[in-house]
C-alpha cells in the first residue's frame, strides 16, 4: 500500500513539472507560443536616421558633441516640449528636431530659450531662433544636417574666440530631438 501511494506522489510531481515546463516553454517572453500578439509601439525614423549620419559627419569634422534624445512615451507635442525644453536647459547650443509633434513643441519652446538655436527638418513658424533644414532626399538631408551643424559651430566658434579675456567660453553642442 506505501508503495502505491509513493507511485502515486511521484506522478503528480512528474505531471507538475511538465506541466510547468510546458508553460515556462508557452509563456516565455520573446516566443509568441501560438498567442496573437498586439504590434510593437513604433514610429517610423525614416528621416531621423539621415538627420542622426549629418550630426555625425559634422561632430567629425568640427569636433562639436552631438547627442540623442528621444521623446518618450506618446507623440505629443506636450512630450516633445518636455525634451525639448530639457536640452535647451541643458545649455545645448543647436537642438534639431525631426517630426510632426517636435515642430511643434519647437513652436512653442524656442521663444523660452532665446540663447539656443533650433534647427527643424519641415516648417515651422518661430522666432529668430529656429532655421529650417529641407532636402527632398535622405542623402540631401544628410548633407543638409551636417551643413546646418558646421555653419553653427563655425560661427559659435568665432563669436567666442572674439569674446573678451575672462569670458566665459563654451563649445556648442548639437542634440537632436
Amino acid at each position: 500500500m506505501l508503495d502505491k501511494i509513493r507511485r502515486f506522489w511521484w506522478a503528480v510531481a512528474a505531471a507538475c513539472v511538465g506541466a510547468g515546463l510546458i508553460l515556462a516553454v508557452v509563456l516565455w517572453p520573446g516566443s509568441s507560443g501560438g498567442r496573437n500578439l498586439p504590434p510593437t509601439r513604433a514610429r517610423a525614423y525614416a528621416a531621423w536616421g539621415s538627420v542622426w549620419a549629418g550630426m555625425e559627419q559634422a561632430s567629425a569634422k568640427t569636433s562639436a558633441k552631438v547627442s540623442y534624445l528621444a521623446v518618450a512615451g506618446e507623440d505629443t507635442a506636450g512630450n516633445a516640449q518636455t525634451y525639448l525644453a530639457t536640452a535647451a536647459g541643458e545649455q545645448c547650443d543647436l537642438v534639431i528636431a525631426v517630426g510632426g509633434p517636435q515642430l511643434q513643441g519647437v513652436a512653442s519652446v524656442a521663444s523660452r530659450f532665446p540663447r539656443t538655436r533650433f534647427a527643424v527638418v519641415g516648417h515651422v513658424s518661430a522666432g529668430s531662433n529656429v532655421s529650417q533644414i529641407s532636402v527632398s532626399s535622405s542623402d540631401g538631408l544628410a548633407a543638409a544636417t551636417a551643413a546646418a551643424v558646421e555653419t553653427f559651430y563655425d560661427s559659435a566658434s568665432l563669436a567666442t574666440s572674439q569674446s573678451p579675456a575672462g569670458s566665459p567660453t563654451s563649445a556648442p553642442t548639437a542634440s537632436r530631438q
